[in-house]
């Protein structure tokens, strides 16, 4: 519906017909603006169209960033506590296992034969143990202390 302001006194028709020309563009702008929201799903098409929203919103996606970035960080920290955790365990398996055959050997009182053939096994647990403390993780190897990129 067009309408035309009442401070209008006298004007031509030509006048009148670009006030009613303005009126209907500017609702055929709403309408697009409306129909383009309502398809997009955003109540923002562009930054101007509402500052404070925008920032609103700029503020809330760098709060979702930096949520997601700490997110990766404590999975990060997490895989390589997990790395190190399997390690130790590792490590104290081997040393158990090591633990057993000496107390085997001392209470038993094996002859030079059977220690000779314990000694290869120990030195076995050794080598084991060794690959243990060189295993890598997510960050460097898990053992490699203030310089994980060195074994």
């Amino acid at each position: 519906m067009t309408y035309v302001s009442g401070n209008i006194a006298r004007t031509s028709n030509l006048l009148l017909s670009q006030i009613g020309i303005g009126n209907i563009g500017r609702t055929n702008l709403s309408l697009f603006r409306s129909t383009t929201q309502l398809s997009t799903g955003r109540a923002l098409l562009r930054p101007s169209d509402d500052i404070v929203k925008t920032a609103a919103i700029i503020e809330l996606d760098e709060r979702l960033e930096r949520s997601e970035q700490t997110r990766k960080n404590l999975d990060f920290a997490e895989a390589q506590v997990n790395a190190r955790d399997n390690g130790l365990g590792q490590g104290a398996d081997l040393r158990e296992q090591a633990r057993s055959i000496a107390l085997t050997q001392i209470s038993e009182g094996a002859d030079a034969e059977e220690r000779s053939a314990q000694s290869v096994v120990i030195q076995s647990i050794l080598d084991s143990m060794f690959s243990v403390t060189n295993q890598e993780g997510v960050s460097g190897f898990i053992f490699g202390g203030s310089t994980p990129g060195r074994q």
